[in-house]
């Protein structure tokens, strides 16, 4: 029954947006039809995990990313890194000794590489690049630091097998991926142990419990929402201290970290708290490129592949790869 409910509100959402576009010209400036559309229906679908619950929404993960396959140039392998759940992807064609290894988004909770699949092949096949996509452990099942601790295991785990050195190993991240990037830098750089040569943060989620500013402002443009924000950092933190640099690096000395490439959309509600990401990297003296895209929600390189907005940002990253 939920499906078709479910069914129902998408066709009615196309319609509506179809109707209001027709009547008041684009929502935001530079949003073509099917990125409105996308916004639209994908902000349903996330709103529907307060109301029906974590497991449909995971169900809906696992039913649409079925259908994800992997290019013809690129093959993946699914392994285990210290009791971790990995993904190698591998292009046909080598370019580069490096690996990428990417921690998938989805607030801690959802998300995996099947649902990444076509980006990471897209990074995979445009770089050359060895991709290892992380498969840590999710919440509620598994709360902070169960995520971070997978994520430095893996990164220890491929120093220890040998094929790859510190510099030759970029971490890269979208939303709380991102914030598992720079968690696992603070870690190694409190250890005092030697660090990747740089790392791309998407659209990070790095203050799980910021609830003003552009969490308000660009809530209609977003995918995501203040409800939708705080029930996936309550599952994650479960009462643990919000702002823990951990998962919050704004609030983190990020001195001795390595040159990092960062985006975000300025539609997004995370807008703010990665300016002050920003602005503190910066501070602290890190090597530092910063892009803002006119009118993006969160992700929307990952799941808006096809607009001018997100190629830019892919040929961004895949340039950023090349010389790291």
């Amino acid at each position: 029954m939920r499906f078709i409910i479910y069914t129902f509100e998408l066709l009615y959402a196309v319609v509506d947006s179809i109707i209001k576009r027709v009547l008041r010209g684009a929502k935001r400036p530079t949003w073509w039809l099917t990125t409105e559309l996308f916004r639209k229906t994908m902000r349903k679908t996330v709103d529907h995990s307060l109301g029906w619950g974590m497991e449909w929404f995971r169900n809906m993960e696992d039913l649409s990313s079925r259908v994800l396959k992997n290019d013809k140039t690129v093959f993946s392998e699914k392994s285990t890194l210290n009791n971790v759940s990995v993904e190698w992807f591998r292009p046909l064609k080598l370019n580069t000794n490096k690996v990428i290894i990417y921690f998938h988004g989805g607030g801690y909770v959802y998300g995996s590489s099947d649902t990444h699949r076509p980006f990471i092949n897209r990074i995979v096949k445009g770089s050359g690049t060895v991709v290892l996509s992380v498969n840590y452990r999710l919440a509620p099942e598994n709360p902070f630091p169960a995520a971070h601790d997978d994520a430095l295991s893996v990164y220890k785990s491929i120093l220890k097998i040998g094929d790859y050195k510190p510099e030759q190993i970029i971490l890269m991240g979208d939303s709380a991926g991102a914030a598992l990037c720079t968690g696992t830098l603070l870690k190694l750089k409190v250890a005092k142990e030697e660090m990747p040569s740089s790392a791309v943060l998407i659209c990070p989620w790095v203050d799980p419990k910021a609830k003003d500013n552009s969490i308000i402002s660009n809530d209609e443009y977003d995918i995501v929402g203040l409800p939708f924000l705080m029930d996936c950092a309550d599952k994650y933190l479960q009462g643990m201290y919000e702002k823990n640099p951990l998962v919050a690096p704004v609030y983190a000395d990020l001195s001795g970290l390595p040159p990092m490439l960062i985006q975000v959309g300025t539609a997004e509600v995370l807008l703010t708290q990665v300016r002050a990401l920003k602005a503190k990297a910066e501070s602290d003296k890190v090597k530092l490129i910063y892009t803002e895209y006119e009118d993006m929600f969160h992700t929307f390189i990952i799941s808006n592949p096809n607009i001018p907005q997100s190629e830019a940002a892919l040929e961004e990253i895949l340039e950023y790869v090349k010389g790291a």
